[in-house]
């Protein structure tokens, strides 16, 4: 079964990451996948990102019959339970690029290496902050417990023959490049999150996503009790202190119901989010 947009956003982080993830680049059937790292093979010159910023839009030429290879920008870790296939996206197909058929399988840890090349006679640019290859994931109906010989990038590059070594130690090093730094962090927290998760029996899993969509529920419930809690502290006031009430403490709360009821809201909703912060980390440091 192919996972929709819906389901990407159902099950990432928990059957499989990608980091860094861009709500933009969703699509019905996938998530568009974009260039980190261009290089021709032929002459190992770099032609992406080649000391740009990778937050400018950068227009890449492939020229006419020649290929590149192309790193992507996207790391991408799937459970034992997902497999993914990568195809073309039709806006540079049409432009006669070709991009070569990739199976990602589970357990897959890392960037894709794949190959465009371009099949007409006329040079065409792809830009930089667009998706150019659809990743496509789909369940499996029993999840694998054997790891591919080749989960990892790096692994690929040790296949003799592949790429030279000058294009190889190139694109070693912009992986190296990438250890350390915010996104790789964030890369691992949101992998361990799918393997916890994944590790996790049926029953487990059916518990978790029972307390994801409980989050609403539980928020109401807390914002109930605070009101209550609001009610009793008002109740109590009155009850110490009788010769203030009921008609000069009413008057008094009446005068200023607008003040008043700003400040409850205020109140129950300070008090909720520390009640439900408190109550997550807490149930985080259980064991």
């Amino acid at each position: 079964m192919a996972f929709s947009s819906v389901d990407l956003e159902k099950h990432r982080q928990k059957r499989f990451v990608i980091e860094p993830w861009d709500q933009d680049q969703l699509s019905p059937l996938g998530y568009d996948l974009r260039i980190g790292f261009v290089i021709n093979p032929v002459t190992a010159e770099e032609l992406y990102p080649k000391g740009a910023d990778s937050s400018q839009m950068v227009e890449v030429r492939i020229k006419a019959r020649a290929s590149v290879v192309v790193v992507t920008l996207e790391r991408i870790y799937l459970t034992g339970s997902v497999i993914g296939t990568v195809h073309a996206r039709s806006g540079i197909s049409a432009k006669g690029i070709l991009v070569n058929s990739v199976t990602v399988d589970p357990l897959w840890n890392g960037r894709l290496i794949l190959t465009f090349y371009n099949s007409s006679d006329s040079d065409v640019c792809i830009r930089s902050d667009k998706g150019m290859a659809t990743l496509i994931l789909h369940s499996t109906e029993t999840p694998t417990r054997k790891v591919g010989h080749k989960s990892e990038t790096k692994q690929l590059l040790q296949d003799n023959g592949r790429y030279s070594h000058e294009v190889n130690s190139k694109i070693v090093k912009y992986l190296h490049e990438y250890k350390n730094s915010k996104g790789e962090s964030a890369y691992r927290e949101a992998r361990d999150q799918a393997k916890q998760f994944s590790s996790k029996g049926v029953v487990g899993r059916a518990l978790s996503n029972i307390r994801e969509r409980a989050k609403l529920i539980d928020f109401a419930y807390y914002a109930l009790l605070s009101m209550l809690a609001v009610s009793i502290v008002f109740a109590v006031g009155i009850a110490l202190f009788p010769e203030r009430s009921p008609d000069s403490f009413v008057g008094k709360i009446e005068k200023r119901k607008d003040a008043i009821t700003i400040a409850v809201l205020v109140i129950t909703i300070l008090t909720t989010a520390v009640i439900h912060n408190g109550s997550r980390s807490g149930s985080r440091r259980r064991p």
